[in-house]
């Protein structure tokens, strides 16, 4: 083998190990990167969603009381529709 032939042997060779490695490390930081912005958006999701069962908790508790339709539209903002279907 020639000097040239292992010489570029060797350099495709650390090409290839230097790809490979910063593949790797592509995909480990974009794991990364998705996990927290999963969390984020769930934790977003999570709080919207604590907070319209709330108000649906606060609805039927209002219903029960008995306050009317159109009061507990205008204190929680549920819809009458959503409220009528509580009844």
């Amino acid at each position: 083998m020639t000097w040239e032939m292992m010489l570029k042997e060797r350099h495709d060779d650390g090409r290839d190990e230097g790809r490979t490695e910063g593949i790797a490390i592509g995909e480990k930081r974009g794991r990364t990167e998705g996990i927290a912005i999963g969390e984020k958006r769930g934790e977003k999701r999570g709080r919207a969603e604590g907070m319209a069962a709330g108000k649906i908790e606060t609805a039927r508790n209002m219903l029960k009381n008995g306050l009317s339709a159109d009061l507990i539209t205008k204190c929680t903002g549920i819809s009458a529709q959503q409220i009528s279907e509580l009844l």
